[in-house]
């Protein structure tokens, strides 16, 4: 999973508590499950990936039942905050229906990938739009500008200022993962300076 707690990781948690329960699963039932989770949205070979960690793990043999309270005590936890998360989330598109910022927010999400949430959190940290003359006025307030490294002769590798908002970068990268996901363009551009980056 990219995220540890994610609903189809938390799934899995709540079923199966221990490597051996897992390790006992059917592959395709299991990946099926597990597409229906994510909306397809997942890998193809998580199941696979998922079933042989767990025949491969040593699991715990003693003083089981101290482990499962400690997991199912957090996984309850986790299940309530998950939930107050759900109702800010519903809080967020109730108001960003309301006229004040309504067309706003539909300029950021007809970009395909970007859902109510992340495009509030993008206006919300932005403001008026009409208070940057340009682009490059957004990329700096974000802290994004790339700053290069110079001494004497030699030139090292540029990096992040990060002199901006950390709450509109982070907004920008859940925009960009989104995006990523939903043009062929976005993801080769992705892939091509991940490449580069290594």
């Amino acid at each position: 999973f990219q995220q540890a707690f994610c609903e189809s990781g938390l799934w899995l948690l709540d079923q199966y508590l221990v490597p051996e329960k897992i390790a006992e699963l059917n592959i395709d039932e299991l990946q099926q499950k597990l597409d229906e989770i994510s909306k397809g949205f997942g890998k193809k070979d998580t199941a696979e990936k998922i079933v042989t960690l767990a025949k491969n793990s040593f699991g715990i043999k003693e003083n089981i039942d101290g482990y499962l309270r400690y997991i199912q005590y957090h996984l309850e936890e986790l299940k309530y905050l998950r939930g107050k998360v759900m109702e800010i989330k519903k809080e967020i598109r109730k108001e960003a229906k309301k006229d004040y910022c309504k067309n706003d927010l539909q300029y950021i999400k007809s970009i395909r990938g970007i859902g109510a949430e992340v495009a509030a959190g993008i206006l919300s940290e932005l403001g008026d739009f009409d208070n940057f003359e340009k682009r490059s006025s957004i990329v700096r307030f974000a802290g994004l500008t790339v700053l290069q490294k110079q001494s004497g002769k030699t030139e090292g590798k540029g990096k992040m200022s990060k002199q901006g908002s950390s709450y509109l970068r982070s907004y920008l990268y859940q925009a960009a993962m989104g995006i990523k996901l939903h043009s062929a363009t976005f993801a080769a551009v992705y892939a091509n300076r991940k490449l580069k980056v290594k």
